[in-house]
């Protein structure tokens, strides 16, 4: 990974559910059409799809630009290090994992699912796109790595939103008998 690199993360376990493939199929056709560039995608968690989803970086060539890095403790500092956050789940409740990127300021790319829906908006809090669909997660990293504008705004309105789901405040808010 270089400093120039534009790094995309996820978390979450390695799972059909999850759809970490789709990620990796977009990196491909982008890969295919030379549009890849710097783009170097973190793969946080473990799950039964690990072995397929390596078997397919290697197949496509995407060693540079997918890292696995296993079950990690550190996500908050992750999140520092990284461009823009990924959830690309064909099912969810509320998603905890796009939450903790939204809190750290990151745009979000996410599938408009469960309970993601009640905290992600097109435009607002990044990029929601259908899971099933590679085009849409293609133009949505485009998005992202692309307009710097887009994303600060966006880092911005998440970390905002996501202070509703924090769970200090909502115990505070609580206690005084008005949830939010």
């Amino acid at each position: 990974v270089r400093e120039t690199d534009f790094l995309i993360l996820s978390v979450g376990e390695l799972s059909d559910n999850k759809n970490q493939k789709i990620i990796i199929e977009a990196l491909n056709k982008m890969n295919l059409n030379g549009t890849l560039g710097n783009i170097v995608y973190l793969v946080v968690g473990a799950g039964d799809k690990e072995f397929e989803l390596k078997k397919s970086v290697k197949e496509y060539g995407l060693d540079r630009h997918v890292k696995f890095l296993g079950r990690r403790t550190d996500i908050a500092e992750l999140c520092k290090t990284v461009d823009c956050f990924i959830h690309p789940s064909i099912r969810e409740g509320l998603g905890i994992a796009p939450l903790e990127g939204m809190a750290a300021g990151l745009p979000l790319i996410s599938s408009y699912v469960g309970g993601i829906r009640d905290y992600t908006e097109d435009g607002v809090t990044g990029r929601c796109i259908d899971p099933f669909k590679v085009d849409t997660m293609v133009a949505a990293i485009k998005c992202m790595r692309d307009d710097k504008d887009f994303r600060d705004r966006c880092g911005s309105n998440n970390s905002k939103i996501a202070k509703k789901y924090d769970k200090n405040i909502y115990k505070k808010q609580t206690r005084r008998g008005t949830l939010i």
